[in-house]
């Protein structure tokens, strides 16, 4: 079964696309969707959030157990090689859902930093 990914309003097509080019579920928020709205639908529909917006990092805001997986991108300058270059790392160490349920990550210049709540 296809990761499924939910990709905020911030997310360029390009990665998008390569997003489909490795046949994922993928689903863009529409223009001036709000986080609330957004983590409530990839809740509901088991997606994975991929974005931009640091909000999504609030852990308390949005605590990963609540979620299938949300991913944050702090890239800067983010330049579209270096974002796929990140992505490349990312799904190569996480390749289905259950990797990424209940977790938070974040996607920097040196890798994928990792949080979950331990048991």
């Amino acid at each position: 079964m296809p990761l499924k990914i939910l990709c905020d309003k911030n997310i360029p097509y390009a990665i998008i696309n390569s997003l489909y080019a490795r046949n994922f579920h993928v689903e863009s928020v529409p223009r001036g969707a709000v986080d609330g709205a957004i983590a409530s639908y990839a809740r509901k529909h088991k997606f994975i959030i991929l974005t931009f917006d640091s909000d999504f990092a609030n852990i308390l805001v949005y605590p990963p157990s609540d979620y299938f997986g949300i991913v944050v991108i702090r890239i800067s300058p983010p330049l579209l090689q270096s974002i796929l270059k990140a992505l490349d790392t990312l799904f190569s160490q996480f390749q289905s859902s259950t990797d990424f349920r209940k977790k938070l990550l974040i996607l920097d210049p040196r890798g994928v930093r990792v949080w979950e709540k331990e048991n």
